[in-house]
């Protein structure tokens, strides 16, 4: 939604107190919004909960998650396509810093960025063609951790969220 910030701009509001996005995906529309009204409280929601879960890392822990990072990036450029494949099957991990790293971990080296699961909810995209992706990048990492520190974030379907929007609030629904 980057990319359409300019033409959405003239719908938004002078002013914000309680922001909600049912949908928040890669955040744009959040991150565009809280640097023009950095008071507003962000509701953040997300039926993907491995989703969530990263953002709130980023939030929480981020340079634990860089460490991690750096982790997955040495060892795929060591071990290439079979590490990617070893870290695709991981579907049982309870860490959830660990759960945070290896997502964005296989969004970045999947192919062309495709989140997809199967039936089972287990990532199944293949690995993509860039042999050494750029998993983060710090300074923006750190800012975007320093945005959501004050942003309630659930893993929720879209119905519950617009059943807890008061008047006054501003629903950004994509």
């Amino acid at each position: 939604k980057a990319s359409l910030l300019r033409q959405l701009e003239e719908f938004f509001p002078h002013e914000i107190d309680r922001y909600i996005e049912p949908f928040i995906g890669g955040g744009a529309v959040f991150f565009h919004l809280k640097h023009c009204f950095p008071d507003m409280r962000p509701f953040l929601r997300d039926s993907n909960k491995e989703l969530i879960n990263c953002y709130r890392a980023v939030r929480d822990r981020p340079e634990e998650l860089m460490r991690l990072l750096d982790e997955h990036s040495d060892s795929f450029r060591a071990k290439g396509s079979d590490y990617f494949y070893i870290v695709r099957k991981q579907h049982d991990l309870t860490d959830d810093l660990a759960r945070a790293a290896r997502t964005i971990f296989l969004n970045k080296t999947c192919f062309n960025g495709l989140w997809r699961v199967n039936a089972k909810g287990e990532f199944n995209t293949p690995v993509g063609s860039n042999k050494n992706p750029n998993l983060y990048a710090r300074d923006n990492l750190l800012a975007a951790s320093a945005v959501l520190q004050n942003a309630q974030l659930e893993a929720q379907d879209f119905r519950k969220t617009v059943d807890e929007a008061r008047r006054g609030d501003f629903i950004y629904f994509d």
